[in-house]
């Protein structure tokens, strides 16, 4: 064996595992192994194609190997941004999925603009549904030519995320019926391979019982973006299985809102009372008003809330008395730890059994413009103390300070887009100066059940982003992130 060609051939494999599509696609025309090796390195990393040009090309690489077919064995990433194709381009896709299509790998197929696409050409979405095997397949500006496809589907699809919503009103006036957009039905035919579903459906449920026989029993994940609440004993039933549970609904979420929801709990109490829910529930995420219309009884390890608000403190309070969780997340405004009744969120005595899990807390704080003037930084974080010293069996705490929204002033009467930069408010300067480290000694005096605590400040002008942490190394389950990982074990 020649030692020194082998080890050149080693220095330059390696010299290409560290270079750009560009200088592999050069480096692979210098020798028939660097051609065979380049090409797996340009298939393991996330293939974009912005348009039919590009899509082209893939294919053409697709169909060049040495040995024809044998870049079919890799399993491929691959993101599909373009908006048009051509009767010539759309006719070129169309055909290569139909003869190609049972021997693709997909770990990511990604779409940006799918009814766009499907629509391009006759046949397009029977096209794609020949696809053998798709680990993560996520489709957005979804309609009926995507409905169309997953119809089609009898291929392995392990996870899927759709959004239905068009960008236009013109494409949104043909969805208006909820049998269109409804998950259970849609996805009928990968029941038997889904492990994730998530995205946008517009409403929840057609206008007539369609789900009998329809079970997803591998789908553990269920994220659900809807017009309104679901009806629990449907996907209960439907998806028997699911540990995580993420809901929201477009509906408003102002206190007079809260007779609609009020309708939907009393409506899913009712129902679960004879068919039950979700024995197997481990994490929740979802708005208080979300939770109360599902009318869950049953107790959730994880729970996080975002944005919670004042007017909500009295079916929160509900909330953590059915839910009892152990690792809990809220997501919250500063002005609303100001309050008073925030205080007493955790402290009330019939809470007592109700907190009794309660092992881990994480309090993400965010400031808005309005804070700059009116809020009184030294009384949030003392009715900060005075809530966590409610939850009696706490032992891990962590808080985070998001200053980003401290820098802008609101302009005119529009609270939702901020402006330039504003000069330094009173606020920002009293978070200048704060000593996070006497802030982490001051919660484990105060709160002596605590084996550790963690304050962390992020975005402000004029400070780095720093961390104080005082106490034991926090356990995985209550790390910060731990509660936005609860999909990591789904295959991809």
């Amino acid at each position: 064996m020649d030692v020194v060609r082998e080890l050149n051939y080693d220095i330059l494999h390696l010299v290409m595992t560290l270079c750009q599509r560009q200088e592999i696609s050069m480096m692979m025309k210098t020798s028939k192994l660097l051609y065979l090796q380049g090409a797996k390195l340009l298939l393991s990393e996330m293939v974009i194609l912005r348009s039919e040009d590009d899509i082209v090309s893939f294919i053409a690489f697709m169909l060049g190997g040495p040995k024809n077919l044998d870049r079919f064995r890799h399993p491929l990433k691959v993101h599909i941004t373009a908006e048009f194709l051509s009767p010539q381009g759309a006719a070129h896709l169309r055909d290569f999925l139909f003869d190609y299509g049972h021997m693709l790998l997909f770990r990511v197929l990604a779409i940006a603009h799918a009814e766009q696409i499907l629509a391009t050409g006759p046949y397009l979405p029977e096209a794609f549904a020949e696809i053998d095997f798709i680990g993560r397949l996520s489709l957005r500006e979804a309609g009926l030519l995507v409905r169309a496809m997953f119809q089609e589907m009898r291929n392995e699809v392990l996870n899927v995320t759709v959004a239905f919503e068009l960008p236009t009103p013109k494409w949104r006036g043909q969805y208006l019926d909820s049998y269109q957009n409804n998950p259970i039905v849609v996805l009928a035919p990968l029941c038997n391979t889904l492990y994730s579903v998530s995205g946008t459906w517009g409403a929840t449920d057609p206008t007539k019982d369609v789900y009998e026989g329809i079970i997803f029993h591998g789908v553990v994940s269920l994220q659900l973006r809807t017009k309104v609440p679901m009806h629990v004993r449907h996907y209960a039933h439907a998806f028997p299985n699911v540990v995580d549970l993420d809901v929201s609904t477009s509906m408003d979420k102002k206190e007079e809102d809260l007779p609609d929801y009020q309708d939907w709990h009393d409506d899913n109490c009712a129902a679960q009372r004879f068919h039950g829910s979700w024995p197997r529930l481990d994490y929740f995420c979802g708005a208080v008003p979300d939770w109360w219309a599902l009318s869950l009884e049953c107790e959730v390890e994880r729970m996080e809330i975002p944005d919670l608000l004042g007017w909500q403190f009295a079916l929160f309070a509900e909330q953590l008395r059915t839910a009892r969780p152990k690792y809990l997340a809220i997501d919250v405004g500063a002005s609303t730890v100001v309050l008073e009744e925030f205080g007493t969120l955790f402290r009330q005595p019939e809470k007592a059994s109700t907190l009794s899990r309660l092992a881990a807390l994480r309090l993400d704080i965010r400031f808005d413009p309005i804070d700059r003037h009116r809020l009184e930084p030294s009384s949030m974080l003392d009715m900060l103390a005075v809530a966590c010293v409610g939850a009696a069996q706490l032992q891990w705490l962590q808080v985070s300070l998001d200053c980003w929204r401290l820098r802008f002033d609101y302009h005119g009467l529009s609270r939702d887009t901020p402006t330039e930069d504003a000069p330094i408010s009173p606020a920002e300067v009293f978070f200048q100066k704060l000593n996070l480290h006497a802030l982490v000694r001051q919660l484990r005096r105060e709160i002596p059940t605590l084996r550790a605590v963690s304050v962390r400040m992020r975005s402000l002008r004029g400070r780095e982003p720093d961390t104080a942490h005082l106490g034991e190394p926090f356990p995985p389950d209550a790390e910060w992130d731990r509660l936005y990982q609860h999909l990591a074990e789904i295959p991809d």
